[in-house]
């Protein structure tokens, strides 16, 4: 099951919060997904890029996306939901 808090569908929009999803399922190559996977949207001078990683392995990916100001979040599996929301909410 798949939860997603107040807060993040209020401030983000969903096609935001789609192509989060969407880089979570692709997951990595040859790498499998620790329980914890962070997000950053950071914009430079030219693009936005959406960053995924995590920390065991240590791993990333990036991609282009919409402009969107700057912030993270998390997706957290704990076995049983899989729980999209903000650092300060956790």
């Amino acid at each position: 099951m798949r939860v997603i808090t107040p807060t993040v569908k209020k401030e983000l929009p969903s096609s935001l919060i789609k192509n989060i999803w969407d880089f979570y399922d692709e997951g990595y190559k040859g790498i499998n997904l620790d329980d914890y996977q962070f997000f950053t949207i950071q914009t430079d001078s030219q693009k936005t890029t959406l960053k995924m990683w995590q920390e065991v392995p240590p791993v990333f990916k990036i991609k282009s996306i919409p402009q969107f100001e700057e912030c993270e979040v998390w997706i957290i599996n704990d076995g049983h939901v899989i729980t999209m929301l903000f650092p300060k909410e956790y």
